[in-house]
């Protein structure tokens, strides 16, 4: 027999996940490629150092650490295994960290660049710097940033590919000591000796420090860089001292007074040599004084010092020039100055002005001492003789005085004690002119406006006139003799002399006589009945000095139109003018005279029917007017008024014509039927009955009689 044989060979494979590093000692092993199935196992060893942390029988499991890792596939059907193994190398490579030489930062280098260039570099090479006391200017991840302070500075240098690091420091120092300056004591400068010296000596001295000297307001006269400069004017200067190794300086300051100032002098005012006063003091006291200040007048020009000569307060005795001189002994300034003195011996002058006249209009009025000697040395004293009066200001230039007189003044110079004298009259003039004002009428109707004269006042081209009211109205002429006026009043005339400015008043009252006559009429009516109306203005003002004057523009005046009461005989208006010639003043009324012919309106009714049933009847004039002023007549020529002739429904018992007597007048006709109960000898038998009615017009003069054909007439 055959015996089959089953001799295959299982597959083992590993794939490797993961790298041994400085950050990671852990591996993936996956065996997922080998052969699979029911009837394989698996089984997972490590040499070499390394070391299964997984499970050791499945197709995948973790790993720690470096070494030999295997894999033994066993089949259980044929008893055939396979083994495979993979050996994992560490990647413990560490990258260089170098970061380069210590730096030094001072007053002229204020950043340093650290250089970490010698350091391991690529893409995987990452750069951290760090320091606990310094200060970093740019990133810290490159490798060469920029740092601002002394201190200790750290590179840690990573290669991001095993997270293996390498750390290097390097120092960086500083050198930032100033230098001294120190610029010396303050100084002076003055006339006895206009430079000094500047002293550095105090600062910091040796080759590696310099020296610049700056000032604002000073000046430098030679070399500022040296450290003992030579300078001649006040200031404040600046030392500056920089130290040539680091570059950092030190500053001071001196100040330099200048005391070269001459002296301060100040001569007042001289006063003046005059007879009174031979011998005068010059005052030079606002000037400097006080320690080491000296003074010394000198006489020029014919000058004499009496004494003082070394005081500020000398007393001279004539006119000329004199000089002082001031000096300062402690600064060896002086100044010099000079001083004219003048003498007076002059006279005033005195000058009363010209004679005046004291006129109306100036009680009392200035003298004029103007033209004489002025000033604050001059005073002036008036006297008053010949019945003249000072009012006020008897010592001034323009006293006032109220009365004629000759006054005299006194004009004294104190400043040499000459004086002067002056006359002036004073004369009086107190004239008035006339003045005469005359109304000629009233004022009235006809005269609404007068003309006042001032004839008989004063004329002349030197005298002028002003009219004046308080309660009339002037039109014009108010500057004139003669004055125009249009209302009563109180009128005065002022005429002044411009000469002596006196004035003269005299007053008229102006009456006004404008009284109206009285106008009044009665109005009239016209009608059918009164064809004429008498006008009636007898209530009118009446008397010698009153006429009358009636007009129309519509109506007719029949009678003479100047009488108080004329007739008319056609409505309309008419016009009273009544006019009274004492004063001219007149007034009107006007009056209505009506018409009224109007014809109320007469209806007697419709024709009407007697027969042998019918023997009365009652008329009806019922549509005519009516009304308290309305009377009513009937008449008849032929008929028979039974009752009511004057009402409006008369009762007739007979045929005929009934007339209504209005203003408008009616016919109405009344006939009978022949019958054989009613027949009359004149009203042939027969079936004709004809009848006619007529209406009367307004203007008929006289009722017209209707004819009935075969019949009686009637008339109503």
């Amino acid at each position: 027999m055959t015996v089959p044989g089953d001799a295959s060979i299982p597959i083992a494979d590993i794939e490797l996940t993961g790298a041994i590093t400085c950050i990671n000692n852990t591996l993936f092993l996956d065996g997922s490629a080998s052969s699979a199935g029911p009837n394989f196992t698996y089984q997972w060893t490590a040499a070499d150092g390394g070391a299964i942390t997984g499970s050791p029988d499945g197709l995948t499991t973790t790993a720690q650490g470096a070494g030999t890792y295997e894999l033994l596939v066993f089949d259980t059907l044929n008893n055939c295994f396979t083994a495979a193994s993979i050996v994992v190398q560490p990647d413990f490579d560490l990258p260089l960290a170098d970061s380069g030489p210590g730096q030094v930062i001072n007053c002229l280098i204020d950043e340093v660049v650290l250089d970490g260039s010698g350091s391991s570099s690529g893409p995987d090479m990452v750069y951290t710097w760090s320091t606990p006391t310094g200060n970093f200017t740019s990133p810290t991840n490159i490798p060469t940033p920029t740092v601002d302070a002394s201190g200790t500075y750290t590179l840690i240098i990573t290669d991001s590919d095993n997270g293996c690091a390498d750390t290097s420091t390097v120092v960086v120092t500083a050198d930032v000591l100033d230098p001294i300056a120190a610029a010396g004591a303050d100084g002076i400068v003055d006339c006895t000796f206009p430079t000094i010296q500047l002293d550095a000596s105090g600062s910091s001295a040796g080759p590696g420090f310099t020296y610049l000297w700056t000032t604002p307001d000073g000046n430098i006269v030679d070399d500022p860089g040296l450290p003992n400069p030579t300078v001649d004017q006040a200031g404040t200067y600046t030392l500056l001292v920089t130290n040539t190794a680091n570059g950092c300086t030190d500053s001071d300051l001196v100040n330099v007074t200048d005391l070269s100032i001459d002296p301060l002098i100040q001569i007042d005012p001289p006063g003046v040599v005059t007879f009174g006063s031979p011998e005068i003091s010059l005052d030079a006291s606002g000037s400097e004084s006080g320690p080491g200040i000296v003074f010394s007048w000198a006489g020029l020009n014919g000058g004499t010092i009496v004494s003082g000569g070394q005081t500020l307060t000398p007393l001279i005795g004539s006119s000329g020039t004199y000089e002082l001189t001031i000096t300062n002994t402690l600064t060896g300034c002086e100044s010099v100055e000079t001083v004219d003195v003048t003498d007076n011996f002059a006279t005033p002058v005195a000058d009363a002005g010209a004679p005046q006249t004291i006129p109306c209009n100036l009680p009392d009025l200035l003298l004029d001492g103007t033209g004489s000697s002025s000033g604050p040395g001059f005073t002036y004293g008036w006297a008053a003789i010949n019945g003249g009066n000072i009012v006020i200001g008897a010592n001034t230039a323009t006293p006032t005085v109220d009365n004629a007189g000759l006054y005299i003044l006194t004009v004294t110079d104190f400043a040499n004690g000459c004086f002067a004298l002056d006359t002036v009259a004073v004369t009086l003039d107190n004239a008035a002119p006339t003045a005469v004002a005359t109304i000629p009428q009233l004022l009235d109707c006809a005269n609404q406006d007068i003309v006042i004269n001032g004839i008989g006042s004063s004329l002349g081209s030197n005298f002028n006139y002003v009219w004046s009211t308080t309660d009339g109205n002037i039109l014009f002429g108010e500057n004139t003799i003669f004055l125009t006026v249009d209302e009563p009043g109180t009128y005065t005339l002022t005429v002044t002399n411009d000469l002596n400015s006196c004035s003269s008043q005299t007053s008229v009252t102006l009456g006004i006589d404008t009284l109206a006559p009285l106008a009044q009429a009665v109005p009239g009516l016209l009608n059918c009945t009164v064809s004429s109306f008498q006008l009636d203005g007898s209530n009118s003002s009446t008397g010698p000095d009153f006429t009358y004057n009636w007009t129309t523009t519509d109506g007719n005046i029949v009678g003479d139109p100047s009488l108080q009461s004329p007739f008319v005989d056609q409505p309309g208006t008419y016009t009273l003018l009544v006019t009274d010639f004492a004063n001219s003043c007149t007034s009107q009324i006007s009056v209505d005279v009506l018409q009224d012919i109007t014809l109320p309106p007469a209806e007697a009714g419709t024709t009407e029917e007697l027969n042998c049933s019918v023997t009365t009847l009652s008329l009806s004039g019922t549509g005519s007017g009516s009304g308290p002023n309305i009377s009513y007549t009937w008449t008849t020529p032929n008929g028979n008024i039974v009752s009511g002739g004057n009402t409006l429904t008369p009762v007739v018992d007979a045929p005929g014509m009934y007339g209504d007597h209005g203003a408008e007048q009616h016919q109405w006709m009344l006939f009978y039927r022949p019958g054989a109960d009613y027949a009359k000898p004149d009203a042939p038998d027969g079936p004709h009955r004809r009848t006619r009615s007529s209406h009367l017009q307004r203007d008929d003069p006289e009722p017209r009689r209707v004819a009935v054909d075969r019949y009686r007439q009637f008339v109503l």
